[in-house]
């Protein structure tokens, strides 16, 4: 869609304005709600933001993507709501590694050690499978890496993100300078 292609340019108001339209001629667009709900939680509007993908689930509740931002809204104030949706984020969509580590930090700040490890060690395998699919993709290496860390695999997260930073992920090199000796 067009408000997509403004989002990834970074022009927020122009996929707003392009969001609200497409609800205008279909206010049931889950879609429409969902990229919205992301470009507010982008320009820091957080109630806005849950308001849109409320609805986004609301007409579209087969959709990850608004669950597992929602989730992220939450953590902090409500961590079992947090908890709740992206747990529904993973059960919709399985395999995305992202969304279990994400659950993963969220279970290690619920004290919730052991089920932290089991998403972690998930989201490993799941990044495991997508580096034979994208063995170019240094997001790939670099995520795997930040879960590595996570489970107290060191030397597999400085592995990680020295690949990372071949493959021109700027942020690999703070975390290398950090945590790899």
């Amino acid at each position: 869609t067009s408000a997509s292609k403004k989002l990834t340019t970074k022009n927020y108001n122009g996929a707003i304005e392009d969001c609200n339209n497409a609800l205008k001629e279909n206010s049931n667009s889950g879609v429409a709600y969902e990229i919205r709900g992301t470009i507010k939680s982008i320009i820091h509007d957080t109630i806005g933001a849950i308001e849109d993908l409320n609805n986004a689930i609301k007409f579209n509740s087969k959709l990850a993507g608004p669950y597992m931002l929602r989730g992220t809204l939450k953590i902090g104030h409500d961590n079992k709501g947090a908890l709740d949706d992206i747990s529904m984020s993973i059960e919709l969509d399985p395999d995305d590694a992202a969304n279990y580590v994400a659950r993963g930090q969220l279970e290690i700040s619920m004290g919730n050690k052991n089920n932290a490890l089991k998403d972690f060690k998930k989201g490993i395998e799941i990044f495991n499978n997508d580096i034979i699919k994208s063995p170019n993709d240094g997001m790939v290496y670099f995520s795997r890496g930040v879960a590595k860390l996570l489970t107290g695999d060191i030397q597999g997260f400085c592995s990680d993100m020295k690949k990372a930073k071949e493959l021109d992920i700027s942020q690999a090199t703070d975390y290398i300078k950090q945590y790899c000796k």
